[in-house]
């Protein structure tokens, strides 16, 4: 058990480093959570949509809280591989709500998948560009069911490479699995 224990440095300094190392591992706590996308009450001031085009574009994309015309139009003009951007006006919220619309690659073979992590990370890391400190990013990810962990995976990678982890990201799931990812804080994360 001995040959576990670290070598003392001579350095307080670096001492106090490991120290406050360990003390943020050992009071870790995420900035992701999950949560069911029909307990969603309220949109917040910026909202990324992810999917493969397909299901970008399937009926039940319109039952979400920040769908208008504007979000169509949005859907309408994303290519594959593609991102578009929008200002919604959504019920029962002031001002506009910034919606970014991503279409995953459609290519897949046996290394590459539209849900790998990289595809989805760029898409989270990208969305983070314009969420201030304290706000929230609503990521909905529309996905096949068994895609969980990859999507959990690909946003935990986002956020750790983000230079804009401040903010909070929440998931939502609903019927056809969406993900909504909520950006809140550095502190805290709520994810449906």
């Amino acid at each position: 058990m001995s040959e576990m224990k670290r070598l003392r440095s001579e350095s307080a300094v670096e001492e106090s480093a490991v120290s406050a190392y360990v003390q943020t591992c050992a009071k870790f706590k995420s900035n992701v959570m999950f949560t069911d996308i029909s307990k969603v009450s309220c949109v917040a001031a910026h909202v990324l949509l992810v999917g493969a085009l397909g299901q970008l574009r399937d009926k039940s994309v319109e039952s979400l809280r920040f769908y208008c015309p504007a979000v169509a139009e949005a859907l309408r003009r994303v290519k594959d591989g593609a991102t578009v951007k929008t200002l919604a006006v959504v019920a029962g919220r002031e001002g506009y709500t910034e919606v970014t619309v991503t279409a995953l690659p459609a290519t897949a073979s046996r290394t590459s998948c539209p849900y790998r992590a990289d595809s989805l990370s760029e898409a989270v890391v990208a969305a983070c560009g314009t969420v201030d400190e304290g706000e929230t990013l609503d990521v909905y990810v529309r996905a096949p069911a068994g895609a969980e962990a990859a999507i959990a995976n690909a946003v935990a990678r986002a956020l750790s490479h983000s230079n804009r982890v401040a903010c909070v990201t929440r998931f939502h799931l609903c019927e056809f699995l969406f993900f909504l990812v909520s950006l809140l804080s550095r502190d805290e994360v709520f994810a449906g």
